[in-house]
Order: structure tokens, then C-alpha cells, then sequence
């Protein structure tokens, strides 16, 4: 697996089991790239990039090949891949492995801070199939809908 950013971005040599979590999302897409939160970004069939937040399964098409979005983050890599976030968590909670995510613990979809604190280290594959069900769940909620933490 090849990574740049102190292995926060890291791309796809082979698509990971996890991807059936998330079909229907990716129809004609390959997933290519993903963050350390497990943000994916996938290539359609022309090369362009589109960013899959998987706590919805909002698809945004970048507009960018993958050289093109490597220029955007060198310009903002707090924006593009959280790297800001990620050197917190990674000074926090130590190094995590290729197959680990630094997930949140209450998803940000459903209101949870994005903050350290609110962060774990989990299996890549349990965290994707966890925002899977949940992406699942949201889906079938009116637009619009607040969520509240139990107990608030």
C-alpha cells in the first residue's frame, strides 16, 4: 500500500473486502484512496476523482485526476485529508496500522465533535461496516433531520 502524509492518505493496491458495506454508493466507481477517518475517494471510469464521505454516502466530485487533487492537498492538507486532525490523534493514540482507522466514536453525521476526543483507533473493516449501517440508517431519515446524543 503506498501513503504519503505519515500514512494518512493511503491508496488501494486491491479493493478491500469492506467495499460491499457501502454498494450502490460506488455503481461505476473504483475506490482508489482513502484518509485515516475513512473518507474513500474513488475513480470513475474517465480517471476523475469523487470524495465518498461514508457516514452518508455523500458522492462530490472533485473535478480533479489524482495528480491534480495531490496539488490541492499540498496547498491545504487540513482541508483536503483532516491532516491537522490526524497528527492529533496520531500524537494521542500512537501510530495505527494500514488495516485501522482513527474513527469517531459518535460519527460526525450524528453530531459528534470532530475532535480528538471524540476519536479511536478500529479495524478498518469494522469501522467501514459500522458507517455502512449507519450511512444505511440516515438514508432512510427525512432531510433536515437534527440528531441528539441520548440523555441531552
Amino acid at each position: 500500500m503506498r501513503t504519503l502524509y505519515d500514512g494518512n492518505l493511503r491508496f488501494f493496491d486491491i479493493e478491500p473486502s469492506w467495499r460491499t458495506a457501502f454498494e450502490g454508493s460506488l455503481v461505476g466507481l473504483t475506490l482508489h484512496a482513502e484518509t485515516a477517518f475513512g473518507a474513500m475517494y474513488c475513480l470513475d471510469p474517465s480517471g476523475r476523482l469523487h470524495l465518498l464521505n461514508p457516514e452518508t454516502r455523500t458522492l462530490t466530485a472533485t473535478g480533479c485526476d489524482e495528480i491534480e487533487l495531490l496539488d490541492l492537498i499540498a496547498v491545504d492538507p487540513a482541508y483536503y485529508i483532516d491532516q491537522a486532525l490526524y497528527v492529533r490523534c496520531r500524537a494521542a493514540y500512537g501510530q495505527i496500522d494500514h488495516d485501522q482507522h482513527y474513527a469517531f466514536r459518535v460519527p460526525l453525521a450524528l453530531g459528534g465533535p470532530q475532535d480528538v476526543v471524540n476519536v479511536r483507533p478500529l479495524d478498518a473493516g469494522d469501522h467501514m461496516r459500522f458507517l455502512g449501517v449507519v450511512s444505511s440508517q440516515i438514508a432512510k431519515m427525512p432531510p433536515g433531520t437534527q440528531f441528539h446524543p441520548i440523555g441531552s
